[in-house]
């Protein structure tokens, strides 16, 4: 099996160490245009690696992974045959291109994964599992970490998530909002309040907050920020005969019990993998759960990916119109 991975960045180099661990016998190609990061890759790794997809051409290549910035995954998928080729990509923050991948999406020939990481989250699934069939419920969560500190191994400047059209904010919501969904049901109204409370050197407002409501009748409060210098992910649903609390790290999902007066806590993943450099409650057993999906689907074309490009196009209009985030 050949797998080409394109962008040698921090989710390029996630991606190829999940592949290693899982298929050793993969042939991985890496792709970057930067010698630096090709270089640290072929040495870390023990890969080939190509300076673009071109050099490639004619190879007999099975899967593609696209990890590089937003910005360029249009570009990208310009150069691959949509029916030649399986595609993993990273999660989009931009609708270019979306005619063609939501056409070969349906068409099913070839398999095509978006990633959205958090539904392959332990802890999201007992949530969602927990809230199901509850609509008397309204809930109060919290995302935020100082831009500086998502990457601290470079300038946040250099970084796509401090650039306007695909800002950390704008991130942050097309990764929490189809989850949010699931839980909750489909989103029906936002309304939205941001401003600008740091000297980064940024063109979009730095801390957002909404209220949602959903067709299901549930309410919420998401409070989104990039200046908190503690990392911070903090759940809290309520109802009238239930209470839900997660801090965002792995069997970190605590039930209130009532007739004992006290927390009752979850554990729902024996073996939580943990990459030094990232924050706490950034596990990589969702990556690797994304990764074994796609490849179970190239195996069984009756596998309905979680996620689909149709509905990342959805929530990516939805995101556009809470225009604080542009």
């Amino acid at each position: 099996m050949k797998i080409v991975v394109v962008g040698l960045g921090s989710m390029g180099k996630r991606r190829i160490r999940i592949l290693k661990r899982l298929y050793p016998q993969a042939h991985i190609v890496g792709i970057d245009n930067r010698d630096d990061r090709r270089k640290q890759v072929a040495e870390e790794y023990e890969i080939e690696t190509a300076n673009n997809i071109d050099a490639l051409a004619n190879k007999d290549i099975e899967c593609i992974f696209v990890c590089t910035s937003p910005q360029s995954h249009s570009a990208i998928f310009k150069q691959i045959d949509l029916n030649v080729v399986h595609t993993f990509s990273e999660l989009d923050l931009q609708i270019y291109g979306y005619d063609r991948l939501i056409e070969a999406e349906k068409n099913g020939v070839h398999k095509h994964f978006l990633s959205s990481t958090p539904l392959y989250n332990a802890d999201v699934n007992k949530i969602i599992q927990l809230a199901s069939g509850r609509t008397n419920i309204a809930y109060n969560y919290h995302i935020g970490q100082y831009l500086p500190d998502w990457h601290p191994w470079e300038d946040y400047r250099d970084f796509f998530v401090a650039h306007k059209e695909t800002n950390a904010c704008r991130e942050i919501l097309a990764i929490e909002f189809p989850w949010i969904e699931r839980c909750f049901g489909k989103i029906s109204k936002t309304d939205a309040v941001s401003r600008r409370i740091s000297t980064l050197d940024i063109e979009f407002n730095d801390v957002i907050t909404l209220t949602i409501q959903h067709e299901s009748g549930i309410i919420g409060q998401l409070f989104v920020d990039i200046v908190s210098p503690k990392p911070i992910r903090k759940l809290e649903i309520v109802g009238e005969y239930f209470y839900l609390r997660w801090n965002g790290q792995p069997n970190g999902v605590q039930i209130w019990n009532k007739d004992r007066g006290t927390f009752d806590s979850l554990i729902v993943q024996n073996e939580v993998i943990h990459q030094p450099g990232y924050a706490d409650f950034i596990a990589e057993n969702p990556y690797e759960e994304e990764i074994k999906e796609f490849f179970a689907g190239i195996s069984d074309p009756t596998i309905k990916y979680r996620f689909s490009y149709s509905e990342n196009y959805r929530l990516l209009h939805l995101i556009d119109q809470i225009g604080s985030t542009r």
